[in-house]
């Protein structure tokens, strides 16, 4: 449950996917029974947690209800402020370039930008650098956290 908890924290796709399947965890058996259905729900997990990780575990379902009800009450909102905030709260990791600050970048893979640049993956072509200006860095570490700003230039 711990680890899982750290994945959404680094992962904003892992993130939308707990809150997709209304806060539940990724189930830890692999492979999967043929009666899981890849996630289990809290109230299955809450015995075998310390009282520290379901804590935490409660505090996560609190925070994917309270994002689940501002999308609700937010959906025909077309203000730009509301775009910004959409984007900041679903890519919490989000990153942008160190040179130009275009962002927000969703990064999704491994840290090691060299190990996949230029690969080939069925018809697309994976290129780790900025999209604007073709700023590089080796790792995803080096690349600044999006600072919400939208730019428009």
């Amino acid at each position: 449950v711990e680890n899982e908890l750290d994945h959404d924290d680094g992962s904003d796709r892992r993130l939308m996917e707990r809150r997709a399947f209304g806060h539940c965890l990724r189930c830890p058996c692999s492979p999967m029974p043929m009666d899981c259905k890849g996630f289990m729900e809290e109230r299955h997990v809450r015995s075998f947690l310390s009282p520290p990780l379901w804590s935490k575990l409660q505090a996560a379902s609190e925070a994917d209800e309270k994002h689940r009800q501002w999308q609700k009450e937010s959906r025909d909102n077309e203000d730009p402020e509301f775009l910004r905030e959409a984007l900041l709260r679903s890519m919490p990791n989000a990153v942008q370039c160190g040179s130009c600050h275009y962002g927000p970048i969703d990064h999704a893979g491994c840290d090691d930008l060299d190990a996949h640049h230029w690969q080939w993956q069925g018809n697309s072509q994976i290129q780790n650098q900025c999209p604007k200006c073709g700023w590089w860095a080796h790792s995803i570490d080096s690349w600044p956290a999006w600072d919400g700003v939208i730019r428009q230039d």
